[in-house]
């Protein structure tokens, strides 16, 4: 009779193992998602800076040189022209970035259009 107790404990004790290794289980996997979703919000936080950041130099810039061309304009007149120049000036940055592109490639005899 001992050694069917004891053989119904150790099942017992392996039962809990099993239960307490999925409970663990879940808690790690829940812990890593955590991390990882933390991981993923500073990288976007990160980028978001950046951008907020070249956007600030890229309107300064605009700015600076509307005003140096345009001496008696306002700054009313700036932000009314300002989305305009953005775009024009990002296309421009896009095609000359295009170029670039082409002319390395072509360098390199993969490019042949």
């Amino acid at each position: 009779m001992s050694e069917n107790t004891e053989l119904a404990r150790i099942r017992e004790r392996q039962s809990l193992d099993r239960r307490h290794a999925g409970d663990r289980q879940r808690e790690n996997d829940r812990l890593r998602a955590e991390y990882l979703e933390g991981l993923e919000t500073a990288r976007v936080a990160k980028i978001t800076e950046g951008r907020v950041k070249a956007e600030g130099e890229l309107r300064e810039k605009l700015q600076t040189d509307f005003m140096l061309s345009n001496p008696s304009a306002s700054e009313s007149d700036f932000e009314r022209v300002f989305p305009r120049m953005r775009d024009e000036h990002l296309m421009t940055e896009a095609r000359e970035a295009h170029e670039r592109e082409k002319r390395a490639l072509r360098a390199t005899g993969n490019y042949r259009f």
